[in-house]
């Protein structure tokens, strides 16, 4: 079908308009390369004023700082499955070297947000620029060619409007999150036959039986793990931005003090935490280990060291954390260390 005028006497094909203004309640995610940072900050900048200027409040904005575009797009995949986030803008910049390296990075980076996106129902914009030289990139980073922050940001917001004016954003949310309406009214009915059980058990066996099925307490795990995630990322980040980023992930008061607890448990013993992960993971340092299975060790071996959760409880939980943040790899890899972190005082018939 042609976008130009029809023949005069025939009918006008329908055009869809949208208007790219954010909800109040939108929350977005910008995934941005610490590589060739004189280029990437400029992206960043960009994106962040261009969401803001179609109603995206600063709190509502998530920056998310990688090592490089090679890590965007798991990254990106993960932050699109939490379902908290209404799209992802993605920047990164990668120069051409004397190799041929760069074209792997740039079709594995474009490849990795085209199925972020395509997996999820979530948008998920590329704003990744691939130039011959930093000159060329810096003229698309705010010079004669215009800003691809600025771009990737428009990009993000108009297919939301779009998705949104053809289908049903919230269930594209849910989905994305692994959640239907069918498994949310599961969920209900296995919290309340949980509820039943801890009452039946004795106070030994059901000492954390609410923990473990409280679905609620997982996101607050989930969130700490994004909190010490980013900083790894920025070990000098300060701890406002961490407050500020649990209280946008988490509403209610005593799971944001749940998180809290575990993120400051962490950071206070990360030294003595480290070491023990690193003793008891064979062939894999800590500095090797994917970012989010580092992070999800470190909390996990937390919780059973210094609180009175069942170590049960706790490896499974860290089990679902490595699913939700982690590769396919992640969950075995993660109950292997922690089995052996588990202190044989702890290990009782439940």
């Amino acid at each position: 079908m042609s976008c130009h005028a029809p023949p005069r006497g025939t009918t006008m094909p329908q055009h869809l308009d949208v208007s790219p203004i954010a909800r109040p309640d939108d929350r977005f995610a910008v995934v941005v390369s610490k590589y060739n940072p004189d280029v990437t900050n400029r992206l960043c900048e960009a994106a962040v004023t261009t969401l803001g200027q179609h109603g995206v409040t600063d709190e509502k904005i998530l920056v998310v700082p990688v090592p490089g575009s090679f890590e965007i797009p798991v990254v990106a995949e993960q932050l699109a499955r939490s379902g908290r986030y209404a799209a992802i803008v993605c920047l990164g910049a990668v120069i051409q070297g004397d190799t041929t390296h760069h074209e792997y990075i740039n079709h594995q980076v474009a490849e990795g947000i085209r199925t972020a996106a395509q997996q999820t129902g979530i948008p998920v914009a590329f704003g990744v620029l691939t130039c011959q030289s930093l000159e060329l990139a810096l003229d698309r980073a705010g010079g004669k060619m215009g800003n691809k922050g600025h771009e990737a940001a428009m990009a993000a917001l108009e297919t939301l409007a779009t998705l949104r004016a053809i289908g049903k954003p919230e269930q594209a949310s849910r989905e994305a999150s692994g959640e239907s309406e069918s498994e949310s009214e599961s969920e209900s009915e296995s919290e309340s036959e949980s509820e039943s059980e801890s009452e039946s058990k004795d106070e030994e066996d059901g000492e954390m039986a609410e923990d473990q099925s409280d679905p609620k307490r997982r996101s607050a795990r989930q969130a700490a793990v994004q909190a010490l995630y980013q900083v790894d990322l920025n070990p000098d980040m300060p701890t406002s931005a961490l407050t500020d980023f649990l209280d946008g992930e988490l509403e209610d008061p005593q799971l944001r003090a749940f998180a809290g607890q575990l993120v400051k448990g962490v950071s206070t013993r990360q030294v003595e935490l480290d070491e023990l992960i690193n003793s008891n993971s064979d062939n894999w340092s800590l500095p090797r280990m994917a970012g989010t299975d580092r992070n999800i060790l470190r909390l996990a071996a937390w919780e059973l060291l210094h609180s009175d959760v069942p170590y049960r409880v706790v490896l499974d939980e860290a089990i679902e954390l490595a699913k939700t943040f982690g590769d396919a790899r992640s969950p075995d890899f993660v109950n292997g260390v922690l089995d052996a972190l588990v202190p044989a005082n702890r290990r009782v018939a439940v």
